[in-house]
């Protein structure tokens, strides 16, 4: 009798030993199933009680997984998990099930997880790592050819614990935009797109730093957006979408976009001609254009590679910036786009940009056009290089002669140092017109066109130079002219200029310039 009350007894302690302590088995499989803690994953019973259990008992092993397990999801009842509360390194490996419900607090928590949906409901902060270094939008179940889940919506869920942000292969959509990207990339520019629908207008898909920043505003988190084709498209038929911007790039130190298409080229978002032929006549016309990528906010350092724009306008100045270096650049306007790259007066004093390596601007009215203005030291140390503009549209026309201009700087008080070096300019437009400029020095270099004869150019070299100022400080604008040949077929007007005939000086013949300054007399 003895012998059988001592069994009962040493099972009745096993029984109520391992209901108190459930990680006995855990721990001796190395398992960490949180089904094995309590849980019971329906999606209606309160998990967070094994949850906690869980973490509890995890996060003093040495492996500290915890496994979600396959076609389980984890109703954890609105409740706040703080995992400072436990040992930090936390690995939440997801085998397919979810976790639902809940305000998850971070403590150098891994989540370890492919591409398919992990959380509903779930709000992170803290400190998270994703173990592939990228967190998905798929992990708030935001796939890509599927639009239940707008993308953006998935992206603010993230990243406010994950920096960088990966996309996959299919189509992204969103109807809201106006996101704010911190660290954002796709698979390639062919194989990952965002599309915007919207039948807004005066709206954007993507932004870098604060929009209209100033200095004190500048972020310094190295942001960028890469490997992605980004689209805006209506959501209604008949809406006609105007002044949206693909990307805006704000207050933001060492902003990076690489290997980037952004297409706005539909019918129901392209100028007009008539368009074109307002903006002659009031150049405010330029806020109706869509717009590729702008810069408007003091942003510093940025670097843009490998990027291809289909707008009216492929790039747009509109605040100052400083050190943009634009490499391997195409830009597709459209008929009657309005221009390639487009510097507003607010930003004319934009310094050190280079565009560089492979740079194609095609159609629209303007290759490169600069607003007029009275600022001083505009255009200080920017230089445009090895650069195509072909193309342009030769439909609309002033005086019975093409409008279009591969080169149109406006005028200023004075020009510090800017420079344009072995271009290829449109035969379909006049070449290149440089607004009333008392200081400073222009160049050009290695500058050639091969004229379209069946059109009525205007002038080759378009100019006004005013008198020097007083100031010992300046000098009298002067216009380099080296290795330049912009053809017989139209004149260059040098007005108050050193000698009116300068295009015949150091020539071989009329247009072709081989090294020649031009200034005030």
């Amino acid at each position: 009798m003895k012998h059988i009350l001592l069994f009962l007894s040493l099972v009745f302690f096993n029984n109520a030993y391992s209901q108190i302590q459930p990680s006995s088995k855990i721990m001796n499989q190395n398992s960490n199933n949180l089904l094995d803690f309590g849980a019971v994953g329906d999606g209606k019973t309160n998990d967070s009680a094994a949850l906690l259990r869980a973490i509890s008992i995890v996060s003093k092993q040495s492996s500290k997984n915890i496994i979600i397990p396959n076609n389980y999801n984890f109703n954890l009842g609105n409740v706040q998990i703080d995992l400072k509360k436990f040992d930090s390194g936390i690995v939440f490996e997801f085998q397919g099930g979810i976790l639902s419900n809940a305000i998850l607090i971070g403590n150098n928590t891994r989540i370890k997880a492919d591409r398919s949906k992990i959380f509903e409901n779930i709000n992170l902060s803290g400190s998270f790592i994703s173990a592939t270094d990228f967190a998905y939008p798929e992990w708030f179940g935001c796939f890509p050819n599927d639009k239940k889940i707008d993308l953006v919506d998935a992206l603010k869920m993230l990243d406010g614990v994950f920096y960088d942000i990966s996309l996959g292969t299919g189509n992204y959509y969103t109807q809201k935009g106006e996101y704010m990207v911190r660290g954002l990339s796709g698979v390639s520019m062919a194989n990952s797109r965002v599309i915007l629908e919207t039948d807004k207008s005066y709206t954007y898909l993507f932004s870098i730093g604060k929009i209209g920043g100033t200095l004190k505003d500048r972020n310094y988190d190295y942001n960028y957006i890469k490997n992605l084709s980004l689209h805006i498209s209506r959501k209604s038929a008949g809406v006609q979408l105007k002044g949206n911007r693909g990307v805006i790039i704000g207050a933001a130190h060492k902003p990076f976009i690489e290997n980037i298409r952004i297409k706005q080229s539909e019918d129901f978002q392209r100028f007009k001609k008539s368009d074109l032929e307002n903006f002659l006549s009031n150049n405010s016309k330029v806020n109706d254009a869509n717009v590729g990528i702008e810069f408007k906010g003091d942003s510093e350092v940025t670097h843009l590679s490998n990027v291809f724009t289909l707008a009216d306008i492929g790039i747009l100045f509109s605040e100052y910036s400083d050190i943009v270096q634009v490499s391997d650049y195409m830009n597709w306007c459209g008929q009657y786009g309005l221009a390639n790259i487009y510097i507003k007066k607010n930003a004319v004093k934009s310094q050190n940009l280079l565009f560089t390596g492979t740079q194609s601007w095609n159609q629209g009215l303007y290759g490169f056009y600069s607003e007029d203005s009275n600022e001083w030291n505009t255009h200080r140390n920017n230089k445009f290089e090895n650069v195509r503009i072909e193309q342009l549209t030769k439909e609309v026309l002033q005086n019975g002669k093409v409008a279009s201009t591969s080169i149109r700087i406006g005028k200023s008080n004075l020009v510090a140092h800017l420079i344009f070096e072995n271009m290829i300019l449109s035969g379909a437009s006049n070449g290149i017109y440089i607004g009333e400029t008392t200081s400073g020095n222009i160049y050009f270099d290695k500058i050639n066109l091969v004229p379209d004869i069946t059109i009525k150019r205007d002038f080759a070299i378009k100019t006004k130079l005013l008198p020097p100022s007083d100031s010992y400080l300046e000098t009298p604008l002067q216009i380099s002219l080296k290795n330049v040949d912009l053809f017989t077929d139209s004149e260059s007007y040098f007005e108050n200029s050193k000698n009116p005939s300068a295009n015949r000086i150091g020539t071989e013949r009329k247009n072709k310039f081989t090294d020649v300054v031009i200034s005030y007399e």
